[in-house]
Parts: C-alpha cells; sequence; structure tokens
C-alpha cells in the first residue's frame, strides 16, 4: 500500500508540472502574441504580432552523449556566434542569424536526463532592447520546469 502511495504521488506531481508548464507558457510571452501549442508533442510555439520574432520551445529525446549534443546543439548555417556558453547539463549560444536576425537558443537536459528541453528566440536586431527582459524571463521559466512535460 505505501508503494502504491508514493508511485500515486508521483505521478500527480509529474502531472501536475507538465500542466503547470501548459498553462504557464502564456504567461511567458506578451498579451498580444499568438501562441499555438502541440502538447501530445510538447512543443510550443509563439510568434509576435508583426510575425518578425518568435519563441519556440520543444524537447527532443537524448540520443548521444551529452557532450555531443551540447558540442553540435545550436548553431545553424550561417548563423554567425557572438556568444556560448556550455555546462555539464545545458548550453547557450546566441548571435546573429545569416539575414541579420539576432538568435538565442538554450538546450537543458530534463526528466530525469531523458529529454532536452530546447528553447530558441529569432527576432530583429532593432528590437533588442525590448527583447532582452523577455528572453531572460524565457531562459529563466527553461530552468524551472525542468520535468515538465516528461
Amino acid at each position: 500500500m505505501l508503494r502504491y502511495s508514493a508511485l500515486l504521488l508521483v505521478l500527480l506531481t509529474v502531472s501536475a508540472a507538465a500542466q503547470q508548464g501548459q498553462r504557464d507558457f502564456p504567461r511567458i510571452v506578451p498579451p498580444d502574441w499568438r501562441i499555438a501549442a502541440n502538447e501530445k508533442a510538447h512543443t510550443w510555439h509563439a510568434v509576435s504580432p508583426r510575425n518578425d520574432a518568435s519563441l519556440s520551445l520543444y524537447a527532443t529525446p537524448v540520443r548521444r552523449p551529452l557532450s555531443d549534443h551540447l558540442q553540435r546543439w545550436g548553431v545553424n548555417a550561417g548563423d554567425r556566434v557572438t556568444y556560448r556558453r556550455r555546462e555539464q547539463d545545458w548550453g547557450v549560444v546566441s548571435g546573429y542569424t545569416a539575414n541579420n536576425r539576432i538568435f538565442y537558443r538554450e538546450t537543458m537536459l530534463a526528466c530525469g536526463a531523458r529529454q532536452w528541453h530546447n528553447l530558441e528566440f529569432q527576432y530583429p536586431v532593432s528590437d533588442k532592447g525590448r527583447m532582452d527582459t523577455f528572453v531572460t524571463r524565457a531562459s529563466h521559466a527553461l530552468g524551472a520546469y525542468s520535468s515538465a512535460g516528461c
């Protein structure tokens, strides 16, 4: 009976964390952004009213050694990287895309080391000052929901 109760508590906690992450995502983005979610695939995408900025949050399974993932993750062809930081279980890369837009990409080990939670921003250079707080808030949220959607 004690084992069953403990299992039920774990399942309720994981479910509650996943639901909280789904409820809180709309609070992270500005109220005038459009949000599309695919809860089954654990993906959320938000687009600015002018369609010139976006935020994507998604999960991918861990398929190779952590260091390989962190070494290769986040840089696309044509990107000019201006900042990169890697730790044991997370990484951040930012800079400018080939079409001179700012990007910020973060990956963090989650779900008991079974998934990567990923965040990707892209926005015009002219919006940097306005987007800094938003990027910081979303980055902190990524870490706060390491067990959401597991």
